[in-house]
């Protein structure tokens, strides 16, 4: 079983607030791994030690929208 990972995600944006919440809009370059079917997004707190999954997708797009107002995320 063949494991990709992609390139750094590029496109990365800060989009206008969504329900009183800011939301980010996520691209990336596909993996070039074969048999690669699907992603994982990972996000964490810039202060928390271990990420958490926010979703997959077999898109190379991910948009997601709970975050914390002014909070910094990795």
């Amino acid at each position: 079983m063949a494991i990709g990972k992609p390139l750094n995600p590029s496109g990365i944006m800060l989009r206008s607030i969504y329900n009183g919440k800011p939301q980010v809009k996520l691209s990336w370059t596909a993996s070039t791994t074969p048999f690669s079917v699907k992603y994982k997004v990972e996000f964490k707190l810039s202060t928390q030690p271990e990420y958490r999954l926010a979703g997959e997708t077999v898109a190379t797009k991910y948009e997601f929208n709970a975050l914390i107002p002014n909070a910094k995320y990795d």
